[in-house]
């Protein structure tokens, strides 16, 4: 198990943040297509905290256009496997 954890602290780390296009989603809820992209991402980035890719993952607690999510992890070329950047902008 320690050489996992050696070989992680080896790779790059990246942070993003993620936003919502549709801030009412929020407040009113999301739609199905919204609620099942987010539950999709959710599930990645679950798995990805299992196998230490990300170091920190979580959203603000405000409901208003100044609300994001934030994820820094550790990886090569993982941006472009994110589940949500994939199928539609939030």
């Amino acid at each position: 198990m320690t050489h996992v954890w050696v070989s992680t602290l080896l790779m790059p780390e990246y942070l993003y943040t993620i936003q919502p296009t549709r801030v009412a989603m929020l407040v009113e809820g999301p739609t199905p297509e919204e609620a099942a992209i987010v539950s999709q991402h959710f599930d990645y980035l679950s798995a990805l905290v299992q196998s230490a890719v990300v170091v920190l993952a979580g959203r603000t607690l405000t409901t208003d256009e100044r609300s994001f999510g934030i994820v820094i992890l550790r990886a090569n070329r993982m941006m472009m496997h994110v589940p949500s950047w994939k199928t539609i902008r939030l």
